[in-house]
C-alpha cells in the first residue's frame, strides 16, 4: 500500500476511538441514555461470580451487571439491571452451562430475575416481594435455583427454572437483623442468619430452627459454610468455626495484627482453602487441611473446649496475607476447580488470583464509589471527581485519559478550593485535616468543637475560608490563611445537610435536616432564615452565578427560589414525590440543574422558572453532584451509584439558551 494512503488511514482508525470531546468508543457508550455521550465509571462492587469453566467473571454492580473476560479483564458486557435504590447485597449466579445467570436484589420488589448472558435480555422475573436476597444458587442439573432472602423473618424459595413454579419454600421467624449476614450452605440444606451477639443456624429440609448460636462480639459481619457442610465459619474481629450438627464451637483462626474485622468469607469448592476479606483491604488464606488434621473433638462443650486450648492451643497459624487493596474487601470469589479467587474490594478494583502462587494474575479497575466531590479545571480540560471508595480521578476531557490518586482523605467528608491544589477532609476524631493534593501530605489540622461528627466542608471561592457543618447542628467558620477560628454558630437543631459559599464568598447558606434554610454575613455573622418547615429537611442549595438568587431542595420533591438580598421567597419549582438531592446553576445562571433520590434528572429555565428537560432514572441512585463546563454546553452529573454521566446539552437544544 502507498505511503501515502497509510497516513490518512491511521488518522481514520485513530480517530474511530474517540468520541466527542475524546472519549473512547468503548464501554464508556453501553446502554446510554438518550444525550449522555458517556458513561465514566463502571459503579461500585457488590457481588463477584466466575461461570462454570472459570472463563468469565460476572461482577454485581449498581448499575447492573458487568462480564469480563477472566483471562484478561476485557469488557465483554454490561447486563443493565434496573435497580433503582440502594444495592448492598445485590447477587448474581451463574447457572452450570453457563448460558443463564439470575440476579438477586437488596429491594424486596425487586426479587430474583434471570437472563441470557449472550444476549443480556431478561428472560423472566420468577418472583417480586421475597425480601432482600442474600444468596442464590442453581442445582448442579441447572434446573433449580434456590434463594435465601429475609424480610420480617429469614425466607428460603426454590423454583423449577423453565417453567418458574416454586416448588419449595418456608418463612423462619427472626425479629430483627443488626449488621445482618446471610447465607445458604451449598446444595441448599442449611441457612445461618444473625442478630446482635447471636447467629441463627435453619435447616431446610425441616424448615426449623436447629441451633442459635452466642457469638462472643457484637456482630456478625462474615458467615460461610464448609463444602461439605459440617463447618459453619463467622467473621468479624474473630474468624470462628463452628459444627454445624451439634452448635458447638471448633476452634478460633488466628488473625495476624492489623486485621480490623473479617467481613467476607469463602471456601474453596474443594475444602482446602478459606479466604477471608478484611476491613482493611486484606485478603487471609487459611490451609484448612492442615488445621483439620490437628486433633479436635466435635463433641467437646465450649468450657471444655476453651480449657483444652488454654492447656496446650493448637496451631492454627497455617495462612498467609495477601495485601493489594487499599481499602475493605466487599466480596470473594473461587472458580470451580478451586485453583483462581477473585476478589472485589470498595477502592474500585477486582483482583484475580493465582491460589497456588498466592500472586494477582490481573487486575480489573474502573468501579467506582458514591461521588462526594465533581469540578471541571483548566479550561474544560480535565474532570476533578472524588468518590467514597477514596480515590481522585483526573479525567482529560480530550484524550479520554485517567489519573488515578489513592488518597489518605476521608472521602465522604470532603472539600476542594476552586483551584483543585489542596483538599480539606475530616477525621474521625473531629480534626479538618488539609491536604495537598500533589504530594498527598498533611499541611494542617484543625481541632473542632463539634460535639457529632462533621457532615459537611465546603470552602469559599477564594480558598481563604472552610466552613464545617456537624450532626448536632453547629457550624464553624475558619480562616485558612491564619489557621484559626473564626466563629461558632449554634444554628440549627439537627444534622447540617449542606453549606454552601456565595460567589463573591460574602455570604454562606446552611441548610438542615430540621427543615430550615439560613442566610449568614460571613463579615457581621448576622443571620437571616429563609425557611422553617420541621420535619422536610433540606437537602441542596445552589446560589446563582451573580449570588441575587438561592435555590433550595428538600424531601418531598420541591424547590424554593429565594432573593438574597430582601430574602423574599419567589416560588416553587415543584417535583413529583421524590426528594432534591443537587442543585446547580450553569456559568450563565440560565438554567438550573435539579438531581433526585430515584436518579433522574431536571433542567430548569431560570427565568420563566419553567421545566425544559427531564430525565427520568438517569442514574440508578441518588443524584449527588453536579458540574457544568464553562460554556454551559456540556453537564456532568455524578451519583451515588458510582457513576458520571456527561450530558450534551447542545445536542438536546439546551446549550445555547
Amino acid at each position: 500500500m502507498p505511503t501515502k494512503l497509510l497516513i490518512p488511514i491511521t488518522i481514520l482508525l485513530i480517530m474511530c476511538l474517540f468520541l466527542l470531546n475524546g472519549f473512547a468508543q468503548d464501554y464508556t457508550q453501553w446502554h446510554l441514555h438518550d444525550g449522555a455521550k458517556a458513561r465514566i465509571g463502571k459503579g461500585n462492587i457488590n457481588h463477584i461470580s466466575f461461570s462454570p469453566d472459570g472463563a468469565r467473571l460476572a461482577v454485581a454492580t449498581s448499575i447492573g451487571v458487568w462480564i469480563y473476560d477472566a483471562q484478561t479483564g476485557k469488557e465483554i458486557s454490561l447486563i443493565k439491571v434496573n435497580y433503582q435504590g440502594p444495592r448492598l447485597r445485590d447477587r448474581v449466579a451463574f447457572s452450570p452451562d453457563g448460558k443463564i445467570f439470575a440476579t438477586g436484589n437488596w429491594l424486596p420488589a425487586r426479587g430474583i430475575e434471570l437472563w441470557d448472558v449472550e444476549t443480556g435480555e431478561k428472560i423472566t422475573t420468577l418472583k417480586k416481594h421475597i425480601g432482600g436476597v442474600y444468596d442464590l444458587e442453581f442445582s448442579p442439573d441447572g434446573k433449580m435455583l434456590s434463594c435465601g432472602s429475609l424480610y420480617k423473618g429469614v425466607e428460603y424459595h426454590m423454583w423449577e427454572v423453565d417453567s418458574g413454579r416454586e416448588v419449595a419454600g418456608f418463612k423462619g421467624e427472626q425479629e430483627s437483623y443488626s449488621y445482618s449476614a446471610f447465607v445458604m450452605s451449598p446444595g441448599a440444606r442449611l441457612i445461618a442468619s444473625t442478630d446482635k451477639g447471636k447467629i441463627f443456624l435453619w435447616d431446610i429440609a425441616t424448615r426449623s430452627l436447629r441451633h442459635v448460636l452466642d457469638f462472643p462480639e457484637n456482630y456478625v459481619r462474615g458467615l460461610t459454610f464448609s463444602p461439605d457442610n459440617k463447618t459453619l465459619v463467622s467473621g468479624d474481629r474473630n474468624v470462628i468455626l463452628w459444627d454445624t450438627e451439634t452448635g458447638n464451637q471448633i476452634s478460633k483462626l488466628d488473625l495476624d495484627r492489623g486485621i480490623y474485622s473479617v467481613d467476607a468469607l469463602t471456601y474453596s469448592p474443594d475444602g482446602k482453602i478459606l479466604a477471608g476479606g478484611d476491613y482493611g483491604g486484606k485478603i487471609i488464606l487459611w490451609d484448612m487441611e492442615q488445621l483439620n488434621q490437628q486433633p479436635k473433638d466435635r463433641k467437646l462443650t465450649l468450657p471444655a473446649l476453651l480449657s483444652k486450648v488454654v492447656n496446650k492451643r493448637p496451631s492454627n497459624s497455617k495462612h498467609t496475607t495477601l495485601v493489594e487493596h487499599t481499602h475493605s474487601i466487599e466480596t470473594l470469589a473461587f472458580t470451580a476447580d478451586s485453583k483462581t479467587l477473585a476478589s472485589g474490594s470498595r477502592d474500585g478494583t477486582v483482583i484475580v488470583w493465582d491460589v497456588a502462587n498466592r500472586t494477582p494474575k490481573l487486575t480489573i479497575d474502573g468501579h467506582t464509589g458514591l461521588v462526594t466531590a465533581l469540578r471541571f479545571l483548566e479550561n474544560d480540560k480535565t474532570l476533578f471527581s472524588v468518590s467514597s471508595d477514596g480515590i481522585t480521578r483526573l479525567w482529560n476531557t480530550d484524550t479520554g485519559a485517567e489519573k488515578f490518586i489513592k488518597t489518605k482523605w476521608n472521602a465522604f467528608t470532603i472539600a476542594f478550593p476552586q483551584d483543585g491544589k489542596t483538599v480539606a477532609s475530616m477525621s474521625s476524631s473531629n480534626e479538618i485535616g488539609i491536604w495537598d493534593v500533589d504530594t498527598d501530605n498533611l499541611v494542617h489540622t484543625f481541632k473542632t468543637e463539634h460535639k457529632e461528627s462533621i457532615y459537611v466542608l465546603v470552602f469559599s471561592p477564594d480558598g481563604n475560608t472552610i466552613a464545617s457543618g456537624g450532626r448536632d447542628g453547629t457550624l464553624e467558620v475558619w480562616d485558612v490563611s491564619a489557621r484559626q477560628r473564626f466563629a461558632t454558630l449554634d444554628s440549627h437543631t439537627d444534622v447540617v445537610n449542606v453549606v454552601l459559599f456565595s460567589p463573591d464568598g460574602k455570604m454562606f447558606a446552611s441548610a438542615s435536616q430540621d427543615g430550615k434554610v439560613q442566610l449568614w454575613d460571613i463579615l457581621t455573622g448576622k443571620k437571616a432564615v429563609l425557611l422553617t418547615e420541621p420535619n422536610r429537611g433540606v437537602n441542596a442549595l445552589a446560589f446563582s452565578p451573580d449570588g441575587k438568587t438561592l435555590v433550595s431542595g428538600r424531601l418531598g420533591g420541591s424547590i424554593q427560589v429565594w432573593d438574597t438580598t430582601t430574602h423574599q421567597h419567589l416560588g416553587d419549582l415543584i417535583i413529583a414525590a421524590s426528594s432534591v438531592g443537587a442543585l446547580t446553576f450553569s456559568p450563565n445562571g440560565k438554567i438550573l440543574a435539579s438531581g433526585s433520590y430515584d436518579g433522574s434528572i431536571r433542567l430548569w429555565d431560570v427565568n420563566s422558572k419553567t421545566k425544559i428537560r427531564e430525565i427520568y432514572s438517569a442514574h440508578n441512585d441518588n443524584v449527588e453532584k453536579f458540574a457544568f463546563t464553562s460554556d454551559a454546553k456540556t453537564l456532568v452529573s455524578g451519583s451515588r451509584d458510582g457513576t458520571l454521566l456527561v450530558w450534551d446539552l447542545e445536542k438536546m437544544g439546551i446549550g445555547n439558551r
